[in-house]
């Protein structure tokens, strides 16, 4: 849906007011794939790639003389990529879950973010925030005690590659961005009357 921005429109700070309306964008997405299983369904597999054509696309900017938080119009852009998880159980009490896609998102027009009548991103150049990599894992094991209930094991994992928070430097507030991974790690002592449990989050404190 569409939307409109907040900035004055007159006085000394005024922006173009023809800038305070945000138009509707549009995808078209095609996207085809395959799932199974191997060795029995000890392994099930799910693969996909997709093709994303965007219209109007709505970008983040700042607008007028106070470079006021704002949305704007661009014309065109395309995300294609692929996606990949996995999810085996070679034990009835071990499981692992891995998942990885990429990802190629880019303008494919050159675009105008401050409304000057001249462009400031160009075709070609990777839409903000967006990692070509990204990677997840996750186990879970069952140490199972009888009487006592169940110890709980799990661990899980989160990678993605580098980005940029902008288009580039001349887009202002530019900075591109090392990839990063996060580890989580519990263990909880699960019986039918309760659960007892502790864990880690971001294990290597990771900023990110």
């Amino acid at each position: 849906h569409g939307g409109a921005n907040a900035f004055p429109t007159s006085g000394p700070l005024a922006g173009d007011p023809a800038l305070i309306p945000i138009h509707p964008d549009e995808v078209t997405n095609y996207e085809t794939g395959i799932k199974g299983s191997l060795a029995d369904g000890v392994v099930q597999y799910t693969l996909s790639a997709f093709l994303m054509n965007w219209d109007d696309i709505q970008l983040d900017t700042f607008l007028g003389p106070l470079s006021i938080p704002s949305v704007i119009n661009a014309s065109e852009a395309q995300s294609k990529g692929v996606e990949l998880e996995l999810l085996t159980r070679p034990t009835d009490n071990f499981s692992l879950n891995f998942g990885y896609s990429f990802v190629d998102a880019e303008l494919t027009a050159d675009a105008d973010l401050d409304g000057d009548g001249t462009a400031d991103a160009f075709d070609g150049e990777v839409l903000p925030g967006v990692s070509k990599h990204t990677l997840s894992i996750m186990a879970d094991y069952v140490y199972p005690m009888g009487e006592m209930g169940d110890l709980l094991f799990h661990v899980d994992g989160s990678y993605r590659s580098d980005f940029n928070t902008t288009f580039n430097a001349a887009a202002g507030n530019f900075a591109s961005l090392d990839g990063f991974s996060i580890w989580n790690a519990s263990i909880t002592w699960d019986r039918e009357e309760f659960s007892l449990g502790a864990f880690i989050r971001n294990i290597g404190d990771e900023e990110g």
